[in-house]
Formats: structure tokens, C-alpha cells, sequence
């Protein structure tokens, strides 16, 4: 799943066939050693509230990383390019010229 989502961070052409296809396998790998694993560490006596407690580990992991650590990542950058956008579109030379602060040299 690593290098799955490795490709997506990169963008390269043609990676996203590649990256859904390694993500996809992983994450149903994950899924069908989920109940062996849970068996063999914690044993077959409380079986159900354990895996249980494994299958909420997955959507809480996503919640936590995805909605809240990646989400201010996201927009905390989208503001910083916003801002520089502004500052490069203000100082536009088509824009000084529409203004009337510089002249045409025809």
C-alpha cells in the first residue's frame, strides 16, 4: 500500500492504474489476514470483541490521518498558494497596463 500511494504523491503518467491496483491488493490482503491474525495473537476467547476492535482501527486510522492531520496539511498550502497568487496576479503586467501604469511602445 506504501508504494501504491507513493505513486499517487509523485503524479507520474500512467501511475494511477498502478497505485489503485497496489492499494487495492493490500488493503484486501489486510482484510483476509485480519481474522488469522487476531486468532493467533489474542486467541479464540474474546475473538469477536477483538476483531471487531481491529475492523474500527481502519476507519479511526483514516479519520485521524486523512480528515484531520492531511486536511489542515491541504489547506494551510492551498492558502500560501492562494496568497502568492494574489500577489503575482496584482504585479501582472497586463493588470499595470489596464490600470494605466504602463505605457504601450507600439
Amino acid at each position: 500500500m506504501a508504494v501504491g500511494h507513493f505513486l499517487f504523491a509523485m503524479a507520474w503518467p500512467g501511475t494511477m492504474y498502478i497505485g489503485t491496483f497496489l492499494v487495492g491488493l493490500g488493503y484486501g490482503a489486510h482484510w483476509a489476514i485480519v481474522p488469522a491474525a487476531v486468532s493467533e495473537l489474542f486467541g479464540v476467547k474474546h475473538f469477536g470483541a477483538m476483531y471487531n476492535f481491529l475492523t474500527v482501527a481502519n476507519p479511526t486510522g483514516s479519520l485521524i490521518f486523512s480528515g484531520l492531520i492531511a486536511s489542515n496539511l491541504y489547506d494551510y498550502e492551498a492558502e500560501k498558494q492562494a496568497q502568492r497568487h494574489q500577489i503575482t496576479a496584482l504585479t501582472s503586467p497586463r493588470l499595470l497596463h489596464n490600470m494605466g501604469f504602463l505605457a504601450v511602445d507600439h
